[in-house]
C-alpha cells in the first residue's frame, strides 16, 4: 500500500468510527513508510542464538523498508492493545497483544538477517522512531479511551490496517524467507481481525 493511501484509510476508518459513538469525524494522520537504512544488501551470518541466518538473497530498498516499517507497525499494534488491556481490562487485548509482540520478533530476525537498521531500540511503549506511526498511536489511544466499545473498533482498525499493508509487501518481489514471515503474520492479523469484529458486534 502506497503511504498516501495509508492516510487514506486511516482517516475514513477512523472518522466512521468516531462518527458511529459521538457524531463528530476525527483524521488520524498520515501513514508513512519509514527509510531504512541498509548496512549491506546482503545476509550476515546467523547469530549467536540461532536466530539469523546465513543468506545471499539481495533486498531491494522497498522491501527493505516494508521490513522496518512492519517491525514498528506490529510494535504500534501491540502498545495499542497493551494500553486498551489496562484501561478496559477485556483479556482479549492482552492475549492479542502477546501475539503481536511474538510478531515483533519475527520481523526482528529479518532485520538481523538483512543486515537493517532496527527502528526499535529501546523498545519505550508508545514510543516510536516513525512520526506518522507515533501520530496513528497518538490518535488510537485517543479513540479507544471513550469506551470499551470504541477500543474494539480501534483493535478493527489496526487489523485491517495491518492486512493491507501485508498483502500489498507479499505482492511484489518477496525473498522467501521475508514471505513465510509476511505470510504469518497475515494469518495472525486475519484471526485478530475476526476476534475483534465478533466482539465488537456481540
Amino acid at each position: 500500500m502506497k503511504p498516501r493511501w495509508k492516510l487514506m484509510v486511516l482517516a475514513v476508518v477512523t472518522a466512521i468510527a468516531v462518527v458511529s459513538l459521538a457524531g463528530v469525524a476525527s483524521a488520524a494522520g498520515a501513514w508513512d513508510k519509514n527509510g531504512a537504512s541498509m548496512q549491506g544488501e546482503r545476509g550476515r551470518s546467523a547469530r549467536p542464538d540461532g536466530r539469523g541466518a546465513t543468506t545471499a538473497t539481495s533486498l531491494s530498498v522497498e522491501m527493505a523498508e516494508q521490513i522496518v516499517f512492519m517491525r514498528e507497525e506490529e510494535k504500534l499494534a501491540r502498545d495499542v492493545y497493551t494500553f486498551l488491556f489496562e484501561k478496559w481490562g477485556a483479556e482479549e487485548f492482552k492475549n492479542i497483544a502477546n501475539s503481536e509482540s511474538r510478531h515483533m520478533t519475527r520481523v526482528e530476525v529479518l532485520i538481523d538477517r538483512y543486515g537493517l537498521e532496527d527502528p526499535v531500540t529501546t523498545d519505550v511503549p508508545g514510543e516510536f522512531k516513525n512520526q506518522d506511526l507515533q501520530a496513528v498511536y497518538d490518535s488510537m489511544i485517543a479513540q479507544g479511551s471513550r469506551s470499551l466499545e470504541e477500543a474494539y473498533r480501534v483493535g478493527v482498525a489496526i487489523e485491517e490496517l495491518d492486512i493491507a499493508d501485508l498483502k500489498a509487501a507479499l505482492a511484489e518481489a518477496t525473498p522467501r524467507d521475508v514471505g513465510r514471515v509476511f505470510q504469518n503474520l497475515l494469518r495472525g492479523s486475519e484471526r485478530h481481525l475476526a476476534a475483534f469484529t465478533r466482539l465488537l458486534n456481540r
